[in-house]
């Protein structure tokens, strides 16, 4: 009786152990980590420098604290799913915070293809409309072709979520890809008119913007387009749920990684965003070594750029700022 008491305890341990070991609580564990380690340094670049400069750097705290919370969230579920693997409000939880991860991480890469704060200082609310759309279809469809390999459909129901599946995929890249277009046209075009006043436009600031878009929207299409064939993997039973799992951590956690390198706050930031009073400043001086052709050039310049457009004007040769500003000056 004693030895069979011993023996239920020490299989009831192991089998414990095991659960808690399992690969796929602890990826949400690791990625939860993550979440953190990137809040805690974004915070630091931002208290060194004091303020937030633009729209773009507030979404992105946002998006992280967003994360790392909901990321917490759902570590916890699953961690107590090991005690109660029956409770269907957790289980229906976790499924739901799953989407507003995926939703929320396919948003933003959108939102910086825009070049919103980049190039632009707004954007319009057909893009936000495209934006919120796209990856809401996408980020369901991916989860339901997650979810699709554990239950049992009919087949009507799996050609709709293929369909469904394959539509988001198309709508969501084909948005990324114009959208980013656009900025990196808006850029191309300040770029053409620095080169035409004589100055290498490949040290102005947006001949940096431009690799910054570039990067951005090239790092998102491959990242996504690996998670997809990934999905695809699990769904015809190649891969196994904590082998996709490990794809998804990494994946995000590679991609929140560039971003907040790339769009950290800096002590140059003229050279990336800004919005800075004492740049206009700089630009009084520039004035007095210009004549009346140029100055009127420089005027009818202005009136030409679209509302919204955070494009600096033609440069002068003689300007001490190389600074990017939101509006021309007075």
């Amino acid at each position: 009786m004693k030895s069979n008491f011993s023996l239920v305890l020490f299989y009831s341990v192991v089998d414990l152990y095991g659960r808690f070991i399992d690969p796929v609580v602890g990826f949400f564990w690791v990625e939860t980590v993550g979440f953190l380690i990137y809040t805690i340094l974004f915070t630091i670049n931002t208290l060194h420098h004091r303020n937030i400069r633009v729209i773009l750097h507030k979404v992105l705290y946002i998006v992280l604290i967003s994360e790392f919370i909901l990321s917490f969230i759902n570590a916890s579920i699953f961690t107590t799913l090991i005690f109660f693997p029956s409770n269907v409000i957790l289980i229906t939880l976790s499924y739901i915070i799953s989407v507003v991860m995926n939703v929320i991480v396919l948003c933003f890469s959108m939102l910086i293809s825009t070049g919103i704060s980049i190039v632009f200082e707004i954007i319009p609310l057909k893009q936000v409309f495209a934006i919120v759309t796209t990856s809401l279809i996408f980020g369901i469809s991916l989860f339901l072709l997650e979810f699709m390999a554990t239950v049992s459909i009919s087949f009507l129901i799996y050609v709709i979520i293929i369909i469904i599946f394959c539509c988001g995929y198309i709508a969501y890249f084909t948005c990324l890809m114009h959208f980013s277009r656009i900025a990196v046209n808006a850029l191309s075009v300040h770029l053409d008119m620095i080169s035409q006043r004589g100055i290498n436009p490949n040290t102005s600031p947006s001949f940096k913007k431009i690799k910054l878009l570039e990067f951005s929207r090239n790092c998102s299409v491959a990242l996504f387009f690996f998670l997809v064939v990934c999905y695809i993997l699990y769904f015809v039973e190649v891969l196994n749920f904590w082998s996709i799992r490990l794809v998804r951590t990494l994946f995000v956690l590679i991609l929140y990684g560039i971003i907040c390198w790339k769009l950290r706050i800096r002590q140059a930031m003229s050279a990336t965003y800004g919005d800075d009073e004492d740049a206009y400043a700089a630009r009084e001086d520039s004035g007095s070594g210009c004549n009346q052709e140029d100055e009127e050039m420089r005027l009818q310049t202005l009136r030409q750029w679209a509302p919204g457009m955070t494009l600096p004007p033609i440069p002068q040769l003689h300007s001490n700022s190389t600074r990017i500003h939101s509006k021309p000056p007075d």
